[in-house]
């Protein structure tokens, strides 16, 4: 009589995933919204604090740019009056820094 081979065994059974009771669920709603409300924290004080950079350095600027224009009338009133004709350079170079360049920009030797 030829030997018989040993059955088959079955397949073992998948794993099992753990289930959370009710107070694990709880929790683990507790730290997730903790966690979403930080970063959200986080992200506003990330973007009030950029906004906040920009604002001064626009009014920064624009301190710069008043300084500019009434150095460049003063400096324009003087070479009107005589007193100062040597220097119109002061005069445009003042526009020039109030302007941002565009004096620069506008004339026929850039086009």
């Amino acid at each position: 009589m030829a030997a018989q081979a040993p059955p088959a065994l079955p397949p073992p059974p998948p794993p099992r995933i753990p289930r959370l009771d009710a107070s694990g669920r709880q929790m683990l709603a507790f730290w997730v919204l903790l966690a979403v409300t930080v970063g959200g924290s986080a992200a506003i004080t990330y973007f009030g604090f950029e906004t906040l950079s920009a604002v001064r350095a626009y009014v920064g600027g624009e301190g710069l740019w008043s300084k500019a224009q009434k150095d460049a009338t003063y400096r324009l009133v003087r070479h009107a009056r005589g007193a100062d004709w040597l220097k119109p350079v002061a005069y445009v170079y003042g526009i020039v820094m109030a302007g941002n360049g565009l004096l620069h920009a506008r004339s026929p030797r850039c086009s």
